[in-house]
């Protein structure tokens, strides 16, 4: 299986409300065309079918991301040499460098010409 990221998943679960629009068809269909009971079935034989398909989809997606977010974790813990400050840094501040946050953490105090 292919790695996942959040906008496969996004895209999966956006597949899965298709349901809603699909019933409003049926729906359609049943007072405005009078279907018979054996298409009616079929209808909702076929569309049980083709959700339980796209909900499975999403949830081995969704356990594949999981698994993957587990495995990077696990590699940065037990491989720290792998890992820079920065990274760490990134991680504690969210993203956010200090340079950029404007708070001159990063920056070693004398440099500021403070006193230790």
């Amino acid at each position: 299986m292919k790695p996942f990221n959040q906008f496969d998943m996004e895209q999966q679960i956006m597949n899965c409300w298709n349901v809603c629009e699909d019933l409003d068809t049926l729906m359609e269909g049943v007072l405005e065309r009078d279907m018979t009971r054996d298409r009616i079935t079929n209808a909702l034989m076929g569309m049980k079918e083709l959700y339980q398909l796209k909900f499975e989809t999403l949830w081995e997606q969704f356990e594949a991301m999981l698994d993957q977010k587990r495995e990077d974790q696990f590699h940065k813990l037990w491989n720290p040499s792998e890992t820079s400050y920065a990274d760490y840094e990134r991680d504690d501040n969210m993203g956010v460098d200090s340079t950029a946050r404007g708070d001159n953490m990063g920056v070693d105090s004398t440099a500021r010409g403070e006193v230790l």
